[in-house]
């Protein structure tokens, strides 16, 4: 069967080709088709520069935080300058102890801060409500069984005999 496969294909093969001879022999001749070479010219990049420097941001801000119930008492200023910015924060850390952090920063030294630390002189304690836990003791009772007892009897042990039987062959002589 595969040689049939194999006859009928090659046989539309050579159905399908061409007939080659030379031309003006009154044969089907395929002319060359010329070849198209498309010449790409490279893309415009257009490079924007601006000509004015932008001046750096000149502010002043501030902020001040006192919650007494919270006990969130902070406070930040910051002034910016010609590109100068210089500030100052604080808050109250968990310990108890008031953080103050003054900074600068510039293009020459980069961000410089100074840190201190305060004690504060009053407590700053949020006012909590004062919560009773009544726990009720759980009742125990104590329950005690009779343990049943069993009675194992055990079958009679097969007899144990001192002598040994001896097996006698030509390898193994005692």
């Amino acid at each position: 069967m595969a040689v049939k496969f194999v006859a009928l294909f090659a046989l539309i093969s050579v159905c399908s080709a061409g007939v080659i001879s030379e031309p003006g022999l009154g044969a089907y001749y395929h002319q060359p088709v010329p070849t198209v070479i498309k010449s790409v010219e490279p893309t415009l990049v257009k490079k924007v520069v601006y000509d004015q420097h932008e001046a750096p941001a000149n502010y002043q801000f501030n902020y001040e935080v006192h919650d007494t119930h919270t006990g969130d008492i902070k406070r930040q200023n910051e002034v910016a300058k010609d590109g100068n910015i210089s500030g100052e924060y604080s808050l109250i850390d968990a310990d108890g102890f008031r953080r103050v952090v003054s900074y600068t920063a510039d293009d020459h030294h980069g961000f410089q801060a100074n840190v201190q630390r305060e004690p504060v002189d009053h407590k700053l304690v949020a006012h909590t409500p004062v919560v009773t836990k009544v726990i009720q003791p759980a009742t125990i009772q104590k329950v005690i069984q009779p343990a049943t007892i069993q009675k194992v009897i055990s079958a009679p042990v097969a007899p144990i005999y001192e002598h040994q039987q001896q097996y006698h062959s030509g390898y193994y002589n005692h």
